[in-house]
């Protein structure tokens, strides 16, 4: 959350071994947190390169397909999306949950990049009923807008995300984005 890209990195690596923990559930949350990292830095291509870790987890213990549609795939979709492979991200993003979190933030950013506004926001308002305690819907939904030069609408998603995570920077940063935008700085 602080955009330390190094220290996440090394936070994401932990050895497990000895906890009784279980490994095959282990090994998704550890290429979810990679491929979350990854999609942080904008590194598409890594997302794409990690995903081949998928099949060998599947391969491992096939119970563990519903997770990874859950913690992964939204990631290897938005990869897709982001670098203009439109179809491979809408079926991608079609397989999972749709009442996960970062699936339907993520649904709603891939409708966002291809134009579809109204759909996007349909989306944007779904990730924000079913988790309404949180920022992250509010702030992707104000970003969304304010990339479409809609000030108003992403400064009112900020202030709600705000005041949902008062200690989440990104959504002050954006809402500061948008005032120097309305050349309200």
């Amino acid at each position: 959350g602080e955009h330390d890209f190094k220290s996440a990195r090394s936070a994401a690596v932990t050895n497990w071994n000895d906890t009784g923990f279980n490994l095959s559930i282990k090994g998704v949350d550890d290429l979810a947190a990679e491929m979350f990292i990854a999609t942080q830095e904008g590194d598409w291509r890594r997302v794409i390169d990690a995903d081949a870790k998928t099949s060998a987890l599947l391969a491992k213990q096939a119970t563990l397909r519903d997770l990874l549609l859950a913690r992964v795939t939204p990631f290897v979709a938005m990869a897709h999306a982001r670098l203009g492979d439109l179809k491979a991200a809408n079926a991608l993003i079609a397989e999972t949950p749709d009442h996960c979190d970062l699936c339907l933030r993520n649904r709603a950013q891939i409708a966002e990049l291809q134009g579809q506004h109204a759909r996007a926001d349909w989306w944007f308002s779904r990730a924000v009923s079913e988790n309404k305690s949180i920022p992250f819907a509010y702030t992707d939904w104000g970003h969304a807008l304010m990339t479409n030069a809609d000030l108003d609408g992403a400064i009112a998603k900020f202030e709600q995300a705000h005041a949902k995570g008062p200690h989440f920077a990104d959504p002050l940063e954006m809402w500061g984005e948008a005032l120097i935008a309305k050349n309200r700085s």
